[in-house]
């Protein structure tokens, strides 16, 4: 006969399995700041219990997604007239999946969620070209995901995570509506055809390859020309740069090029040709900075090129891949 479960183990496995839901709504909302990796990578670490609850988390919310049930309006608005295409993000989405991890976590049940899936969306390391309604093309990079929402006054796409690229159809003749991108607060209103939207670490970097795009945000707002590019998020509005067109969006023809870009920001790129996810742990490392080109097929040698570089180390866990001193 099996001896019943300690009152006090069962205290641990609910606390890890809680934790763990906690966790896993913070990673997916987007890169953790610095601060908070620090404090990740410390309860990631302290007790190999740790890492066992955030994969069974994890898992509990790729179940939950697969349910999808109802639809709401693009970032829970209802626009009026608008034409959703697929299914959209639901308001209920961090409530519902923090509720399906612990459901897992700690009482094994079937996981009876609510996360809808983006309209359009990519896995680890593919990359597609979609064909819109209205004639534009837009290229996803891997691990990315955007919503649709066209309506009689606005061409609206809502990148959730990851990166896009896009060759906007031109305002003339009977389409006389704006075309949008929407990132993280910021919109980029296409006044040419063609630019990239991609999510960074703290931030999103707009970069434009032929004509004009108007970009606003909270912090600040330009009208970028061809060959410039702009970040904004969190950490405020950057002043424009310029961008050489030929290394926008390298990711289409599987280059990752680099130029002393901060590692946070190539750790949120390397994980999207990833099936596990990378994370930072320790003092000022986010900070370092990287030079060179890689291939996005091999992003395994990509990160050990970039480790021994800056001669840090990783430790492959069951949620992830840490980089550290």
């Amino acid at each position: 006969m099996t001896a019943p479960t300690p009152h006090w183990n069962r205290h641990i496995k609910l606390d890890s399995a809680r934790e763990a839901a906690e966790w896993l709504v913070k990673l997916e909302e987007g890169p953790l700041d610095p601060q908070t990796e620090a404090q990740f990578a410390v309860w990631l670490s302290a007790d190999p219990a740790h890492a066992a609850a955030l994969s069974r988390a994890r898992e509990a919310w790729r179940q939950a997604e697969a349910l999808r049930p109802g639809r709401e309006a693009l970032m829970g608005r209802h626009l009026p007239g608008a034409q959703v295409l697929g299914p959209v993000l639901s308001a209920m989405r961090q409530p519902l999946a923090a509720a399906a991890c612990l459901l897992l976590g700690i009482s094994g049940m079937a996981i009876y969620g609510s996360v809808t899936a983006a309209d359009l969306r990519t896995g680890p390391g593919e990359v597609r070209t979609f064909r819109l309604a209205d004639g534009s093309q837009l290229t996803l990079d891997g691990n990315s995901a955007v919503d649709l929402a066209f309506n009689t006054g606005t061409r609206r796409i809502a990148l959730r995570k990851g990166a896009a690229y896009v060759i906007a159809a031109p305002r003339q003749g009977t389409e006389t509506r704006p075309f949008v991108v929407v990132a993280r607060g910021g919109e980029s209103q296409a006044l040419g055809t063609e630019f990239a939207v991609e999510y960074l670490d703290t931030g999103v970097r707009v970069t434009v390859t032929e004509h004009l795009v108007r970009v606003s945000h909270d912090h600040g707002q330009a009208v970028l020309a061809e060959g410039q590019s702009v970040i904004y998020g969190r950490e405020g509005w950057q002043a424009v740069q310029t961008a050489p067109s030929l290394q926008a969006a390298t990711w289409r023809d599987g280059r990752m090029v680099f130029d002393r870009a901060p590692l946070k920001d190539v750790v949120a790129q390397l994980n999207r040709y990833r099936r596990d996810r990378l994370y930072i742990a320790g003092t000022g490392l986010a900070e370092r900075r990287v030079s060179g080109v890689f291939d996005t097929r091999d992003p395994q040698n990509a990160l050990s090129s970039i480790t021994t570089g800056l001669k840090l180390r990783s430790l492959d866990t069951p949620a992830g891949t840490v980089i550290y001193p």
